[in-house]
């Protein structure tokens, strides 16, 4: 049956990593209403000491694919990720949370690769520390927030952020783009009605 009204509160969630598959910290999908309240997300999607796990592009601390609704993502410390902090397909609420060291703090809407949120998202990006970057292998990243399909007349909006510590000079501190290599480029829909303040 439908997945509802779930909350993960005081939770740490560290170290997973795999070596003949992806690896997330936390991975949701198809739920409705879910709250992820003052956790630790630590480390999560790669290990450098084991040969086979190291970082990947499709790893990341928090992943919500693109059939969730009702997000919300409070004052949690999300660090060290092996690419996105928060990959948040669906979009949601991300208010007041500490992220640190991440190659991309945060990914609001974007689906490259990926099925788009049908419609685009609905959410607010609010209040964050993004302190501190990451590269990804080789490759010089350092993104705050990137942000993507967001849905027309939802009023979405990016505001009260905190970006420090940039030391790979690569990306933006906030980046904004249409996803062009959605799985599902019918269903998404640009970017509609944000505020970035």
């Amino acid at each position: 049956g439908p997945l509802s009204n779930i909350t993960l509160r005081r939770n740490v969630d560290m170290d997973s990593w795999s070596t003949n598959s992806r690896s997330q910290g936390m991975y949701v999908l198809g739920v409705n209403n879910i709250t992820v309240y003052q956790n630790v997300f630590d480390h999560n999607g790669w290990n450098t000491q084991i040969s086979g796990a190291g970082q990947s592009g499709y790893n990341h601390d928090m992943y919500f694919g693109p059939t969730n609704n009702g997000v919300d993502i409070e004052q949690n410390i999300v660090a060290y990720a092996s690419f996105a902090g928060i990959m948040a397909r669906s979009g949601g609420n991300i208010i007041d949370n500490l992220i640190l060291d991440c190659p991309v703090g945060i990914s609001f809407g974007d689906a490259n690769g990926a099925d788009s949120h049908v419609g685009g998202v609905i959410g607010n990006v609010t209040g964050n520390i993004i302190d501190g970057d990451n590269s990804l292998g080789s490759t010089l990243y350092g993104q705050g927030i990137e942000v993507g399909n967001t849905a027309p007349g939802a009023g979405d909006t990016i505001s009260d952020n905190i970006f420090t510590g940039d030391t790979q000079l690569a990306k933006p501190a906030i980046q904004l783009t249409f996803a062009p290599d959605t799985t599902n480029p019918q269903y998404a829909v640009g970017e509609n009605d944000l505020t970035v303040e």
